[in-house]
């Protein structure tokens, strides 16, 4: 069975180790970029993440390195008073059977692409239009050249080439926010004190996410994301340089910790957050979308990568209980078992932006006076996280499809 990946990004490395564990190594990956460097920062792997790196073999090494999450604490930006927390660490990963950790995200498409054989990725290879008929999938490529193969898997991102044979193209739908973003060398905030936790601060139609993160060269980092409205900045690119004026302007409200943080951030990159319409299939034909170009999400879950890792199991199983004349059902199975979830975390992801960018005093009362007695009652946070952390994504791959998900029913 030969199958093309479009992409080699988060979503198309791990299919391709995925592939490999399951015993389909005829395959290749195509990437437009001309060496594998991961645009953005630090990237949250919640446990039903980790649990698909323990699948691919990979989390030893991550354990070496990489920094682990002992629990989160929500906080309210203008006071820094905390709202309410919930645990992780040693908690989390008793409940879950693996860790949880805040990665760079180079150092996570590193580690996806230590096992990979190299001369299976192809890089400065563009994918830029795909057929499918009955029997194969013709992929064209920048040079001219055309590819044939069994399955196309489009790991291709939020501007996907292969899902433009699922649904006419379309503009992506902007959230209305801006991320503001910057890594901070930790010996720079010395003065402040850090536990190894995920920072949230929620305030008036903005936020701040804030983790720490590890890089090889510069060593320890603070992760920082602020986001808020659009009409503030006008810049969407991921490579735009923001004003770091601007950025402190933004925040000039806040805390003294944030105010603290924001003085002494040097660089800033400021990024539009958009994601696209739930799709009906992720699958037709010889064809498949796995990652961003199946479901990209808003960041209010941080479970954007851990979607994606949870594809790459599941349409690897898949395909490794078909054949090749088969290939259309094998992805048709793989459709069936992510598109509920996955959708659904899509789904989550907005409706959690009203709830958390609200500037309604009642409103913002209502959410924290619940939102501490739940913690109060459980501090492991299962109220509101078993439904996405505790997901095994391997045995989703393999369970008859009447057991593999239903939607939780959350208070």
């Amino acid at each position: 069975m030969r199958i093309v990946i479009s992409g080699a990004g988060i979503a198309g490395l791990a299919t391709a180790r995925a592939l490999s564990v399951s015993g389909l190594e005829d395959y290749v990956v195509l990437e437009q970029a001309r060496e594998l460097t991961a645009i953005g920062a630090g990237v949250q792997l919640t446990n039903n993440a980790t649990r698909v790196l323990s699948y691919l073999g990979v989390i030893e090494e991550m354990k070496r390195t990489e920094n682990q999450n002992q629990g989160s604490t929500y906080r309210d930006l203008i006071t820094d008073e905390e709202i309410f927390q919930v645990l992780a660490g040693d908690v989390a990963e008793k409940r879950y059977g693996t860790p949880y950790f805040q990665v760079h995200r180079q150092r996570l498409i590193d580690i996806l692409r230590g096992p990979v054989d190299p001369k299976k990725i192809r890089l400065d290879t563009r994918c830029v239009h795909v057929e499918n008929q009955d029997d194969k999938v013709t992929v064209k490529l920048a040079s001219g050249e055309l590819l044939q193969c069994d399955v196309l898997i489009g790991a291709d991102g939020m501007h996907s080439v292969a899902r433009q044979q699922l649904v006419p193209p379309t503009e992506p739908d902007f959230s209305g926010f801006l991320g503001w973003r910057a890594l901070i060398p930790f010996d720079k905030l010395s003065d402040l004190d850090w536990k190894p936790w995920h920072y949230q601060y929620w305030g008036p139609n903005r936020s701040v996410t804030c983790y720490r993160i590890h890089d090889a060269k510069r060593g320890p980092l603070l992760n920082f994301l602020g986001l808020v409205p659009s009409e503030e900045e006008q810049s969407e690119s991921w490579r735009t340089e923001g004003d770091v004026r601007k950025l402190r302007a933004s925040f000039k409200n806040a805390c003294h910790r944030i105010r603290t943080i924001t003085e002494r951030i040097d660089q800033t990159f400021i990024t539009g957050v958009f994601d696209r319409p739930p799709l009906e299939h992720y699958a037709i034909g010889r064809i498949a979308v796995v990652g961003d170009a199946a479901h990209p999400v808003w960041p209010f879950l941080a479970n954007g990568a851990a979607q994606a890792l949870e594809d790459s199991v599941v349409i690897a199983r898949c395909l490794a209980r078909s054949d090749v004349k088969n290939v259309p059902a094998a992805l048709k199975d793989f459709e069936q078992r992510r598109l509920p979830r996955a959708n659904y975390v899509q789904r989550r992801s907005r409706m959690l932006k009203e709830s958390s960018y609200t500037s309604d005093p009642e409103k913002i009362a209502k959410r924290n006076a619940g939102m501490r007695a739940k913690a109060a009652a459980d501090p492991t946070g299962a109220w509101s996280r078993d439904w996405l952390w505790g997901y095994d994504a391997v045995k989703a791959a393999d369970a008859p499809l009447d057991s593999v998900w239903r939607e939780p029913v959350l208070t």
